[in-house]
């Protein structure tokens, strides 16, 4: 039978959600009361066990093994802006309410609480005790991802992961694309049924395989309905809209509910690096053996992408919206700079970037400047045949070390002045793979700091000589050129390795080379 979770706020009833069985996950909000009714509007007649797992509120012993999540009830809902569930029908009391205060009975093996336990059930007492879920469960593999969006959420670690072959959902229950990608997994092979009750358009109704790997997914801007047609606005701001999802075979979908949210997180705060932010020698060596960490605070949930220096960190604002990265010392030169940070919501709305300037100090000799390696950063059959040097410019007084991979480590340069030099021998050069590039990196010392390391452009290795270039279709259309077409200039084409350079030669004219285009075509013209 179809029950009902009623929602009530201080000034009545705000929303009612119809579940059709199996398992539904609806998402916590503050205020509200939540009441578990049956078709007829009455609190449902049931034993049921509500369970603390993670930030979430499971319901589970409802008719016909249905099972309940209020998504991010420990999350989204404080003790100061608190929400509860009436246990009215479920075995508990009238105005007996469960909310985020509520001390648990017992512990599970599974790392979740019970809050709520029929009294016909005997009440484990140590943490050893099991307590196995109903089958509904199965399909609530996105319990640990259906908080965030909305302005913050997405804390704790969720249930345990569902029994092989189970459907689940794998998207989120906030985006910020009118129409959505839904997306899970299940039985490789399995026909899903994805349903949304769209506010004031009706449902729509796709289906889709899963493939080899057991992944499905539909994209409702592009996939053509089953049944009703997606609005051309695509799914409401205002209102959720409740998704369904039936694997062929099962009478259990599961059932949540999918939210637009439009609204970017914040700006992420960036705290004092260093507690000064200025980074020194000491902070910065190689020697210390915790890196330069970079904390701040985000929208819970959200995930943070930190930028200094090139160099990208990512990290998750956990449930008090804390965040931290870290960075190489060794790899910042001296000089200021800017941090970044930019917050993703769960929705995938991007925030403006927070920002933190810093300065390093550590008079370290600056890293080491490269020439192109080979006049042309390519090392051909010839060059590995004679050996090749190595060059650039470094700060004066310092000594470079040298590294390639697959050679060497810390190879020690010539240093003349303020220029370097290091020599490849061919036995060395036949060593590097054909075909593959390659980078030199060095670093300088001068007796008492070391520099960050410098990188050459990437370096190929191309050993091996292009195909013979072929010349295209009858010159002048028949191979003959008579005295008109001479005195036109004569036109010869064709084909040869992409990037490289052709000669063509006719009797004892030789015209310079022709560059071959990225098509692999040529073209060369014989003045009159």
């Amino acid at each position: 039978m179809a029950l009902i979770v009623e929602a009530v706020g201080q000034s009545g009833v705000v929303e009612r959600i119809t579940v059709e069985g199996g398992a539904a996950v609806i998402n916590a909000q503050p205020g509200l009361t939540y009441r578990i009714l049956d078709a007829s509007g009455r609190p449902v007649n049931a034993s049921a066990t509500v369970r603390r797992v993670g930030d979430h509120l499971i319901i589970e012993g409802l008719p016909e093994e249905t099972t309940i999540q209020l998504a991010d009830f420990f999350f989204v809902c404080t003790p100061s802006d608190p929400c509860s569930l009436d246990l009215e029908g479920l075995g508990g009391a009238r105005g007996e309410t469960i909310n985020q205060i509520s001390e648990p009975i017992a512990a599970l093996a599974d790392g979740s609480f019970v809050l709520h336990a029929p009294a016909s059930m005997a009440t484990p007492v140590a943490p050893e005790a099991e307590f196995s879920a109903k089958p509904a469960l199965a399909g609530l593999a996105l319990l640990g991802l259906v908080g965030g969006g909305g302005g913050g959420g997405g804390g704790g670690d969720g249930p345990p992961p569902p029994p092989p072959g189970s459907t689940t959902v794998t998207s989120p229950p906030y985006t910020n694309d009118s129409t959505p990608v839904i997306r899970g997994t299940a039985v490789p092979g399995a026909q899903i049924t994805v349903t949304l009750d769209i506010p004031g358009s009706g449902p729509v109704t796709f289906n889709t395989i899963a493939d080899g790997n057991g992944n499905w997914s539909i994209d409702t801007g592009t996939a053509a309905p089953t049944a009703g047609a997606m609005p051309a606005d695509g799914i409401p701001v205002d209102q959720p809209t409740t998704v369904r999802i039936l694997t062929a075979g099962s009478s259990q979908p599961i059932t949540y509910q999918l939210a637009m949210d439009l609204v970017p997180p914040a700006p992420p705060m960036i705290e004092a690096v260093t507690g000064d932010d200025i980074i020194n020698a000491d902070e910065a060596r190689e020697a210390n053996p915790s890196p330069i960490t970079v904390s701040g605070t985000a929208e819970p949930g959200s995930t943070v992408l930190v930028s200094w220096h090139g160099d990208e960190q990512p990290a998750t604002a956990d449930a008090d919206g804390r965040w931290s990265v870290t960075f190489d010392g060794q790899l910042i030169p001296d000089g200021p700079y800017v941090i970044t940070a930019v917050a993703t919501d769960v929705a995938g709305n991007a925030s403006a970037p927070g920002q933190r300037s810093v300065t390093v100090e550590t008079g370290r000799p600056s890293a080491p400047n490269f020439n192109d390696v080979a006049a042309d950063n390519i090392i051909n059959a010839a060059e590995t045949n004679d050996g090749i040097t190595i060059t650039g410019t470094t700060s004066a007084g310092t000594q470079v070390f040298v590294s390639i991979p697959g050679l060497f480590t810390d190879r020690p340069a010539t240093v003349s002045g303020t220029t370097w030099s290091l020599e490849l021998s061919p036995a060395e050069l036949q060593q590097l793979p054909d075909g593959q590039a390659f980078q030199v990196t060095a670093y300088a010392n001068d007796g008492v700091n070391q520099s960050v390391v410098g990188a050459s452009d990437p370096v190929l290795v191309d050993r091996t000589p292009p195909a013979a270039p072929t010349i295209v279709g009858p010159v002048e259309g028949d191979n003959i050129v008579n005295a008109a077409e001479a005195a036109d200039g004569v036109t010869v084409s064709g084909t040869a390795e992409p990037g490289t350079t052709v000669r063509v030669s006719w009797g004892d004219t030789t015209l310079p080379p022709v560059n071959v285009d990225a098509n692999g075509n040529w073209t060369a013209v014989f003045a009159p």
